[in-house]
């Protein structure tokens, strides 16, 4: 078979999928490695301080089922990634008010103030089941159930945190528009690279304003030029993690204050 026809083939072969209803995605090569910081003893006597949590809240089981599917290692190593250039930043934890949006577990936050242990810890989150583990894994945050509308006008803080969450919501712009004017200093933020992400929509979920699945895409390009539309003229710094998530860092600076569009 010469390079013409397999170019055919191929064509053909994502005709049937497509017509079939299926999407045929290309991934990136697993090569993923864990984070320099990721200790494997750790992490395991977490997951099982969170089997704990979960038994004694839900003696069913499907409380740990749930989070069972949620402490991976990837994804624990994905929180060390995220400290790593909120450092590299320059974005100060020790001694601040950190708020985590859409807090779940309060993993980023078990992280975070694993190096940091100064900072003030606080997450927001609309399952209670959620809730019932962070506020046992994370006895040194203050966690509340409510969605982001919810928070005070006047309510701010250092550092906010939004990962993971933008693509669920039905209005991304508004909800990021809404954060920054509550930040003192920097907001971070992280989202599925677009290329990958196949997580499909279900169901909408009104008080929040969101999907359980996913409707949100971006790509490492359309990413930095997204966030500069909604939040100009602020220090900005984007990337690609090594988990394959986009990051954005928004700072507020000195020479120029941020004002959201």
């Amino acid at each position: 078979m010469n390079y013409t026809q397999a170019i055919m083939l191929k064509s053909l072969v994502l005709t049937a999928f497509r017509r079939a209803g299926y999407q045929v995605v290309k991934r990136p090569r697993e090569t993923y490695q864990l984070h320099s910081n990721f200790n494997k003893a750790a992490f395991e006597e977490t997951v099982e301080r969170v089997r704990q949590i979960s038994a004694a809240h839900d003696p069913s089981g499907s409380l740990w089922q749930m989070a069972k599917k949620y402490m991976t290692a990837r994804r624990t190593s994905f929180y060390y990634e995220v400290l790593e250039v909120m450092e590299q930043a320059g974005v100060v934890l020790d001694g601040r008010t950190v708020l985590d949006v859409g807090a779940f577990f309060g993993s980023m936050l078990y992280v975070m103030h694993e190096h940091h242990p100064q900072g003030k810890y606080h997450g927001i989150e609309l399952s209670d089941r959620a809730l019932r583990i962070a506020t046992e894994l994370c006895p040194f945050a203050t966690f509340r159930q409510c969605p982001m509308e919810e928070l005070d006008v006047n309510e701010k803080y250092d550092v906010i945190l939004l990962e993971e969450v933008l693509e669920h919501i039905a209005k991304p712009e508004q909800a990021l528009q809404s954060l920054w004017p509550r930040t003192k200093d920097s907001l971070v933020i992280t989202v599925p690279n677009g290329r990958y992400d196949c997580h499909p929509a279900r169901e909408y979920i009104e008080a929040g304003g969101c999907y359980r699945g996913h409707v949100n895409f971006w790509s490492p390009e359309s990413w930095p030029n997204w966030i500069e539309q909604q939040v100009p003229n602020c220090r900005l710094r984007t990337g690609e993690l090594p988990s394959s998530q986009l990051y954005a860092i928004l700072q507020r600076s000195d020479a120029a204050e941020c004002s959201a569009s």
